[in-house]
């Protein structure tokens, strides 16, 4: 058991104006057709800085879970901005106490940032969510 953290894109039209819990699993823990989800932009095993960074953005845009766990935040173009300025740094680093992060994680976020940014642009929202 651990931290997984799952990057996806969805429809537009699924989405909406909607900047988390949005819905796109079913009872049973699959991925809701109808959503347009697609698994595969990005996982990461235990890279708690980003889950703290993660959970900043969730509250921020108004999310209410007690704990970012099992919830989903979208991520738009300035999200992303701002966490490609923010990776390298020492504050990112230290992040809810965490040791430094694996230098594997922040390279896969690196290249995230660019997966995500084609997704948007191909009209598609990026998602992310997080399981403790």
């Amino acid at each position: 058991m651990g931290l997984d953290i799952n990057a996806y894109t969805v429809s537009a039209e699924y989405a909406g104006e909607r900047q988390f819990a949005l819905g796109i699993y079913d009872k049973g823990g699959n991925l809701r057709p109808e959503s347009g989800a697609e698994k595969g932009l990005a996982y990461w095993k235990n890279f708690y800085q980003l889950q703290e960074w993660l959970a900043k953005l969730y509250y921020n845009k108004g999310g209410r879970q007690f704990m970012f766990n099992c919830c989903t935040v979208r991520m738009d173009r300035s999200d992303l901005d701002r966490l490609e300025q923010e990776l390298g740094t020492v504050e990112f680093a230290t992040l809810g106490g965490w040791d430094d992060p694996d230098e594997d994680d922040l390279a896969e976020a690196r290249e995230f940032i660019g997966r995500a940014r084609a997704a948007i642009d191909e009209g598609k929202v990026v998602v992310l969510d997080s399981w403790w």
